[in-house]
């Protein structure tokens, strides 16, 4: 047999275990790996303290209505193409290393979660636990590096695939990709093209490791980067009166609005912000006015132009 013919064939053989959420940014690369790869197990991380309560009620509760609307989840996915499937929660780590050392995958695949996996888990496969994780590490490492490549008017970003180890997106890295994000650019669409990349770059890092020919570089050591957190519920991080005008616009449109006063019937109505144009403006910022061309938020640079949209638009018939 060719060396070709045997890497292909130990491709073929190698068993994977998925572990991810409901985001974009887990099904896209699950639906790629499955296109490529035998995975053996998907698990659907419901993590967080309150594990199988309130929050999976509602998930249940909502599910027939995914259905309904053809929503894909990872039920859905493992449904579709006959793979075992489990929901964990932060409670269940035991019985879901049980779970998935019964399928005896030779390597893990982890996207979008929002917790650590314990070595219990991480260290089950041979060839262990590798995570995608959407920035290019070591930046913006923690649970939510997208909100703050907009926070931080970030113009690059990207997708590493690393090792899991102990600690938070700190193992070693396999790969990295990169890409620019526009100004006014949505989290939408940055998550969308995000997806595609760390789609493309997890099957290229798991055949690799599948063929035994990867490499992994450890993290540059030193002091660790701000970490890419929650906020606190009463926080405020835009800076009205400090960022630059292209710097709020960028995040008032990326972020759909967020921070920006609710338009009158909020219930009904969000703000859709369109542009930003320089000039005089004597309102105070933050403020909402309106003059010839329309609505806008006051800035000291000019004024950042918004239209009041319905919050559920109704179908096009």
């Amino acid at each position: 047999m060719s060396d070709a013919a045997h890497s292909e064939r130990s491709r073929e053989s190698f068993r994977i275990v998925f572990i991810g959420s409901e985001a974009l940014l887990s099904r896209r690369p699950l639906e790629a790996l499955i296109c490529r790869c035998e995975v053996v197990g998907i698990v659907a991380c419901r993590g967080g303290k309150r594990g199988r309560g309130r929050t999976s009620r509602w998930r249940r509760l909502l599910r027939p209505l995914r259905r309904a609307m053809g929503r894909r989840t990872l039920a859905s996915i493992a449904r579709k193409h006959g793979i075992d499937f489990l929901e964990m929660s932060a409670q269940d780590d035991a019985e879901t290393a049980r779970w998935i050392a019964a399928r005896r995958p030779d390597l893990g695949c982890v996207s979008a979660i929002s917790r650590l996996l314990p070595a219990s888990i991480f260290e089950i496969p041979a060839h262990g636990f590798i995570n995608l994780h959407p920035s290019l590490l070591p930046k913006f490492r923690g649970p939510f590096p997208l909100l703050w490549h907009f926070l931080t008017f970030e113009r690059r970003g990207g997708v590493t695939v690393h090792a899991v180890d102990a600690g938070e997106d700190t193992g070693a890295v396999f790969a990295r990709r990169a890409l620019d994000i526009e100004v006014g650019e949505t989290i939408d669409r940055l998550t969308d093209r995000l997806a595609s990349l760390g789609a493309g770059l997890l099957v290229e890092v798991v055949s690799e490791i599948a063929a035994g020919c990867a490499t992994a570089t450890p993290q540059p050591e030193g002091p660790a980067p701000p970490r890419a957190r929650r906020l606190r519920r009463r926080e405020q991080p835009v800076d009205w009166e400090g960022w630059p005008i292209e710097h709020l616009f960028h995040v008032l449109r990326g972020l759909h609005g967020w921070t920006l006063p609710p338009p009158k019937w909020a219930w009904l109505f969000r703000w859709e912000v369109r542009a930003f144009e320089r000039g005089r403006c004597d309102l105070p910022p933050r403020s909402i006015g309106r003059d010839a061309r329309g609505r806008f938020a006051a800035h000291a640079e000019g004024k950042i132009r918004l239209k009041r949209s319905l919050r559920f638009p109704l179908p096009r018939i």
